[in-house]
């Protein structure tokens, strides 16, 4: 018979997506003029397998699965005011004897880089138990990428070639032994675009 889970197992599961500390260079060939912001905004969310409720920004109270999310975003941004950064946060209570799914996306808006500039990835960084246990980046795009299709007519559209999306897999065991694995965002063969508001267009997660 399998080993009875310990109630007491302590299972703490951070995860924090970040922006390093804002530079003047991480914008590539784009320089925000006088009325203009540049920014470059990525999302974190986390599924338990088998469990219906997802744990993100917009669902931010403590799921029935014990899972927190801080109602922040991942955000780097540029004006002539300064240079800003912003950190998203989740927190899982508990979880052994579960495996979790983080996607970490990209948030495609009118604001957004030409392209990624120098490393302007976010790090996913996740902590077990106050130990670190992986740090990830979506993979790098080809050189000078563009994030967004700058139209003639003065509008935008999602360059469908821009790759910022990724998932990693936490597996626990009930004594909370996790394995923790990156997999590249390649089984989406769906492209589904909702608008949320001026100048910013989101895929839906799934």
């Amino acid at each position: 018979m399998p080993p009875t889970p310990q109630a007491d197992v302590q299972c703490k599961i951070r995860v924090d997506l970040r922006f390093s500390s804002p530079e003047s260079n991480i914008f590539g060939r784009a320089a925000p003029t006088a009325r203009q912001t540049i920014q470059h905004y990525d999302s974190v969310q986390a599924e338990k397998i088998g469990a219906e409720q997802v744990c993100d920004s917009r669902n931010n109270h403590n799921t029935d699965w014990s899972c927190t999310h801080d109602g922040g975003v991942s955000l780097t941004q540029a004006s002539r005011a300064g240079l800003t950064a912003e950190t998203e946060t989740i927190r899982i209570f508990a979880g052994a004897g579960s495996t979790h799914l983080l996607t970490v996306k990209h948030q495609f808006s009118k604001d957004d880089a030409s392209d990624e500039g120098k490393d302007h990835r976010a790090d996913l960084k996740i902590l077990i138990n106050g130990e670190e246990k992986g740090s990830f980046k979506h993979n790098p795009n080809r050189k000078k990428e563009p994030i967004k299709i700058e139209e003639a007519d003065g509008d935008w559209s999602i360059n469908p070639y821009y790759n910022g999306n990724y998932f990693v897999e936490i597996d626990c065991d009930d004594e909370c032994n996790c394995n923790v694995v990156k997999k590249a965002a390649t089984c989406r063969l769906k492209v589904e675009a909702i608008y949320e508001g001026p100048g910013l267009v989101t895929e839906p997660y799934g």
